[in-house]
């Protein structure tokens, strides 16, 4: 099983997504910072296209680590719905935190190594 098998958000430091993103984003207003802050949350930021590389292939060597991650999270159980779209919804956003929480222990695992 491939990371493949997961859909997830992303931005690349430097790649014209994050700079149109950068850009729209005005840092002096309280509800873009707090939208921002909720956003980054559930979307990844990479800070190279080379970290999001190595991180995809981390991510590809421990499906099991994110399995079990998941199974933890109960974040976003207040949406209601049986729907599998909702269901769904709900799931990558659990997703998001995961890889987040990983993304950030990665990088000071691998950080700390150089």
């Amino acid at each position: 099983m491939g990371m493949d098998t997961y859909a997830y958000k992303y931005y690349i430091q430097g790649i014209n997504r994050h700079r149109v993103l950068s850009f729209l984003y005005d840092r002096e207003n309280i509800e873009e910072r707090n939208a921002f802050r909720r956003l980054s949350e559930i979307v990844l930021f990479y800070r190279s296209v080379e970290q999001y590389i190595a991180f995809e292939l981390y991510l590809g060597e421990n499906i099991e680590l994110i399995k079990s991650h998941l199974d933890e999270v109960d974040r976003f159980n207040c949406i209601k719905g049986d729907e599998p779209k909702i269901s769904l919804y709900k799931e990558r956003l659990r997703l998001g935190l995961v890889l987040n929480k990983m993304l950030s222990e990665w990088r000071h695992k691998n950080e700390i190594r150089i």
